[in-house]
């Protein structure tokens, strides 16, 4: 996964992982269903390359000093979709645009940083949301 850079790629690698025979028929630990769908989709890839891919690369970057890891950590987020989650949509009522995984990453931070601390006035957002009331 550390060589690869485009995330189409990612994606399928995830999507063809080896499952064990047991959960073909398996949702449950001692539970047999039937029609098991034993490949992730898509939108769990996603979460998978945003937040665990993304972040270790981007953190064997720094420990290694590799700019490498660093630079396709920060690509990879910028090609995938915005995370969309109770605290972004908030964001998106609000007005703020969130074109890939980069910015919603950055809204979810900026909302522990600031929101979450009631530093409204110190946000560029917080202060464009509280002159529009």
């Amino acid at each position: 996964m550390m060589e690869i850079s485009n995330v189409a790629e990612l994606q399928l690698l995830l999507n063809d992982l080896p499952v064990h025979h047991y959960w073909k028929t398996h949702y449950h630990f001692k539970k047999p269903a039937d029609g098991v769908g034993i490949q992730i989709g898509k939108t769990s890839a996603n979460n998978i390359l945003l937040n665990t891919v993304a972040l270790f690369l981007f953190a064997y970057g720094k420990h290694t000093g590799t700019h490498l890891y660093i630079s396709r950590s920060v690509k990879l987020l910028e090609n995938l979709p915005a995370e969309q989650n109770a605290i972004t949509d908030k964001f998106t009522s609000a007005g703020v645009v969130m074109d890939n995984a980069f910015a919603s990453q950055g809204i979810l931070q900026l909302k522990k940083h600031y929101c979450d601390q009631k530093k409204c006035l110190f946000c560029g957002i917080g202060i464009k949301i509280l002159k529009q009331a």
